[in-house]
């Protein structure tokens, strides 16, 4: 019995470690599909997070980010446009990676929470997303007010204004792919990380 308890342990530990280091990754890969705006890029990067946050859950969803944001204060170049250093943290765009923290958690809470009230609904994703994205602009867009020292109105026409199209595709997108991963990741997700997973309805009988 003991066995048994320390090899399911060990094989879920060793679950998680694999899982985490894939989402780190694709953080960062994402991260460097950017389009270079001044004074913050456009990056994929918040498309990743998005994701981690509704398939991972609030809690496991913080690890793979918080090794991304890790890996990049130790100089490994993960963050945007192959940057590293404590100086990224330090600089304009530090608001917003500390900002993922936030919306990784707020969208896999958001998305439990409205689960248990409304059940497996598709719009149970995008509606934390927002305030996931909103969490992001808030704190990146007062780091940058104090870093440049601009008014607020200077600072949401130039960090918040230019992304809204852009990172509403990035919810819709997300909010797709964890649709439709979340069933067919039902026993990992369920085995490994204690994220509930029902079915979604079908076609006859869904509301979204």
């Amino acid at each position: 019995m003991e066995k048994t308890t320390t090899h399911r342990i060990k094989k879920t530990t060793t679950y998680r470690i694999a899982v985490y280091a894939l989402f780190t990754a694709i953080i960062a890969i994402c991260a460097q599909l950017l389009i270079p705006t001044a004074p913050v890029p456009i990056t994929l990067g918040l498309f990743a997070i998005l994701l981690v946050g509704a398939l991972l859950g609030e809690k496991h969803s913080l690890v793979p980010v918080a090794v991304y944001i890790a890996i990049g204060l130790i100089g490994i170049p993960v963050f945007a446009g192959f940057k590293g250093g404590f100086s990224v943290l330090l600089g304009y765009t530090g608001g917003y990676v500390v900002g993922y923290l936030f919306t990784a958690f707020l969208t896999g809470l958001g998305i439990k929470l409205l689960r248990k009230k409304f059940g497996e609904k598709i719009w149970i994703y995008p509606v934390p997303m927002i305030v996931g994205v909103l969490a992001c602009y808030l704190l990146g867009s007062a780091w940058v007010m104090l870093y440049f020292h601009r008014t607020l109105a200077d600072t949401l026409k130039l960090c918040v204004t230019p992304f809204i199209i852009g990172d509403a595709i990035k919810i819709v997108f997300a909010t797709v792919i964890a649709w439709r991963l979340k069933p067919l990741l039902k026993r990992e997700l369920e085995k490994f990380f204690d994220v509930t997973v029902t079915p979604p309805p079908s076609q006859t009988d869904s509301e979204v």
